[in-house]
């Protein structure tokens, strides 16, 4: 499972490490160098006394230091790299795979360096980071139906807790909101009864249970959706982008300080959402213009009458805007523009989509172009807004008004690469999602999960749509030969430039194959998971950098 943690919500106060540091647990670090400013990422225990790696790029230096401390004494420093990657505003993608041995770490997705344990991994329980302007950081866990993710900062009204995820079998799993060894908020849902039961466990037991649903979204082996939104006096509970239920709360909210998940559940990810206030403007990490993707989902609280996503060409919330982006129910509009020397330009409307006039959740990516910002709202293109300046001035975002929404995603274009290479093998309950479009007139693409050192040995699983076939083909090749093909399906999810998403859930025996969040295809293994060790993107598509949940 995948624990996304914008770092916005840490305050300054390091990262409790979900779970702990344990070998195949994977965390990833997205951020932006500052100028030439030296920067730190410190594996260490909670009062950093200890650290297990400390990893500190000198941009004076040309080099990324590499060290550990025990009871604040420094060890030997190590050095030797096979290049810097780390220049003066450009942004990175640090990746640290444990080990039995050491820290793997990856840079921008190439391995970079090897640093072997000098004390007990489980010392770097925290994650401290300081000295450039840091986005994101990604917990990948081997997930053994018992997790725990700290809520930094406590719960509070505005934050929402995300969870994607499979039931595996009828006897359920739970969701729960934890106050120390205390249920806040216990979520049940349980397949053999059809129902999901809500309760809390405070002081003196259990309390009485809540059961009544119109609906059951948590059938064995669908994927569902559930967003969980903390407000001054409930918690809503959105499932599959529809409000499914509220609870009350019984107990002071600020009290949480854990979210637990327990049971017969294949977790995809969980993702910690914070909204911020009107002063707020979130750095982008990296240059725009390279059809980018910046994914929000939210809905329009009760009432609510208008919001606004502004594109800054700064810091703080008086630099010029770039894109404004204001949905106005009293007026039934959209409307957008542009704020240059501290005045608006014209402006630019659409008619209200409906769904902004509801409670139900939302998706919307904004796509940045060279020239243009397109709006896509529930897979449906809303408006293509010509950019008044330079694309690659813009600096930051900004989110107000009467909308819960969050940035929950930030998709970046795979490029010229085909090979990604995983910085740990796959195994049973990981998730790979590939995310792209075929092109204008393309007949189709390829997902190939290879071997080899650098991904370029034996494909093991072959996943090809072919748009002249109305068919997906699938297959292995090994030791150089082609095996049996496959070809049967329920339906051809795809078409020419639409937008799609698979995931490959992987099971002990096979990938299980979704399209869009409906289950399509399933692959047996013919080559043994732990062989695998690329995926490999080609053919008409245009292709987002695949994830490993």
């Amino acid at each position: 499972m995948l624990i996304k943690i914008p770092v916005h919500d840490l305050g300054g106060e390091g990262l409790a490490i979900p779970n702990g540091l344990q070998a195949g647990k994977v965390v990833t670090v997205i951020g932006k160098c500052t100028g030439d400013n030296w920067f730190s990422i410190n594996f260490q225990n909670k009062d950093g006394g200890n650290k297990a790696l400390h990893f500190n790029p000198r941009p004076d230096q040309g080099c990324v230091v590499r060290n550990s401390c025990s009871g604040g004494a420094w060890a030997n420093e190590e050095r030797d790299q096979p290049c810097f990657p780390f220049t003066s505003s450009l942004d990175f993608t640090i990746t640290f795979v444990v080990t039995n041995e050491g820290f793997k770490v990856l840079v921008n997705g190439d391995k970079y360096c090897y640093f072997n344990h000098r004390m007990p991994y489980s010392d770097g329980t925290h994650l401290q980071m300081g000295g450039a302007d840091f986005h994101e950081v990604q917990v990948l866990d081997r997930y053994t139906h018992g997790h725990n993710t700290p809520l930094h900062g406590g719960l509070k009204v505005g934050k929402a807790v995300r969870v994607l995820g499979a039931c595996q079998d009828d006897s359920g799993f739970s969701l729960n909101f934890m106050c120390g060894e205390e249920f806040a908020f216990h979520f049940n849902p349980r397949p053999s009864e059809g129902t999901v039961v809500r309760n809390s466990m405070l002081g003196d037991g259990w309390g009485q249970e809540e059961r009544e649903c119109d609906c059951f979204p948590f059938e064995t082996g669908a994927i569902f959706d559930a967003m969980f939104l903390c407000s001054s006096d409930e918690f809503t509970v959105f499932v599959n982008n529809k409000e499914y239920m509220t609870y009350a709360h019984r107990c002071d909210f600020s009290s949480v300080t854990d979210f637990q998940v327990h049971g017969q559940i294949d977790v995809k990810m969980v993702q910690c959402l914070t909204t911020a206030d009107d002063s707020y403007v979130q750095q982008i990490p990296f240059e725009l213009g390279n059809k980018e993707q910046l994914v929000f989902r939210g809905f329009m609280k009760k009432g609510g009458n208008r919001f606004v996503v502004n594109f800054f060409e700064g810091s703080d919330p008086d630099s010029d805007i770039a894109f404004h982006f204001n949905p106005r129910v009293s007026e039934g509009e959209v409307v957008m523009n542009t704020r240059a020397g501290g005045g608006w330009g014209s402006e630019e409307r659409v008619p209200l989509p409906s769904v902004f006039g509801t409670n139900d959740v939302f998706e919307m990516k904004i796509i940045t172009k060279k020239k243009k910002f397109k709006v896509v709202l529930d897979g449906e293109t809303l408006y293509k807004y010509k950019c008044r300046g330079e694309m690659s001035g813009v600096k930051g975002i900004g989110i107000g008004g009467d909308c819960a929404l969050y940035l929950v995603d930030v998709r970046r274009r795979l490029g010229s690469r085909e090979h990604v290479v995983l910085s740990d093998p796959l195994v049973e309950d990981n998730w790979v999602v590939v995310r792209g479009k075929i092109k204008k007139n393309g007949n189709g693409f390829a997902v190939n999960f290879r071997t080899g050192e650098d991904g370029d040995g034996d494909i093991a699983f072959h996943f090809n749509p072919r748009i002249s076939e109305d068919c997906t083909v699938r297959n292995a090749c090994i030791g150089g030969g082609w095996q049996h093909e496959e070809r049967e399906q329920p339906c051809f999810p795809f078409q020419q430039r639409k937008a799609f998403e698979i995931t490959f859930q992987i099971k002990q025996d096979r990938f299980s194959t979704f399209v869009n969040g409906e289950h399509y295809i399933d692959f047996n293994h013919r080559v043994s998971l732990d062989q695998i060790s690329a995926v490999q993107l080609v053919g008409d598509g245009n292709f987002f950098a695949p994830e490993v949940l």
